[in-house]
C-alpha cells in the first residue's frame, strides 16, 4: 500500500499495542486513534480483517487467566470490535468477516483438509481426560495439543495428560 501511495490505517489487536489506542463511538461514527495515526469509520473505503479479535502471547496467556480487570478489558475491547465490524458492514471487505472466522475454526479448517483431500493426522478433540489418555496410547506418546480456542489455556496439558499416562 506504501508502493501506490494509498492511505490506511492498521489497527493492530496484541494487548500491547491495544493499551495505546482509544475508540469512541459518537453520532455513529467511529473515532480511533493510536500512537501513528488516527481515522474516522466515515473516512474508510474498505476493510482487510487480518484478525478478528484481541491477540494473546503465549506468555500473556499464563500471567493473565486469572486476572478478572484484564478479561473485563480484553472482553469489551472484543465486543467494541464486533461494533465496529458490524458498521463497517456494507463497505468493502478484502477477506468477508465470516469467511475470517472459518479461518479461526479448526473444526472447520479440519473438515476443509479433508474435502480436499489432504492428509490428515489422527485426530481428537476432547476435554474428556480418559479419552486423551487412550488416544496417547494408541498414538505411543507422540501427540501434538493444540487449545480449541486461543482465548483460553486448555487446563489438561501435554505435560499433565503424558505424566498421567
Amino acid at each position: 500500500m506504501n508502493a501506490l501511495k494509498l492511505l490506511y490505517f492498521r489497527l493492530n489487536l496484541d494487548t500491547k499495542s491495544l493499551y495505546n489506542t482509544f475508540i469512541s463511538f459518537q453520532n455513529h461514527s467511529w473515532h480511533i486513534k493510536n500512537e501513528i495515526s488516527n481515522i474516522k469509520s466515515d473516512d474508510i473505503s474498505c476493510v482487510w480483517l487480518r484478525r478478528s479479535f484481541v491477540e494473546l502471547s503465549l506468555e500473556e496467556k499464563e500471567s493473565k487467566e486469572k486476572d478478572i480487570d484484564f478479561k473485563i478489558w480484553r472482553n469489551e475491547f472484543n465486543a467494541t470490535l464486533l461494533g465496529l465490524f458490524h458498521s463497517l458492514k456494507d463497505l468493502p471487505w478484502l477477506n468477508p468477516i465470516s469467511h475470517a472466522f472459518k479461518g479461526d475454526n479448526k473444526y472447520y479448517q479440519m473438515s476443509l483438509a479433508k474435502q480436499l483431500g489432504l492428509k490428515i493426522p489422527k485426530t481428537i478433540v476432547s476435554n474428556e481426560k480418559e479419552k486423551l489418555l487412550q488416544f496417547c496410547k494408541i498414538c505411543k506418546s507422540d501427540v501434538i495439543f493444540k487449545s480449541r480456542n486461543l482465548q483460553i489455556r486448555p487446563r489438561l496439558s501435554q505435560r499433565h495428560i503424558c505424566q498421567s499416562y
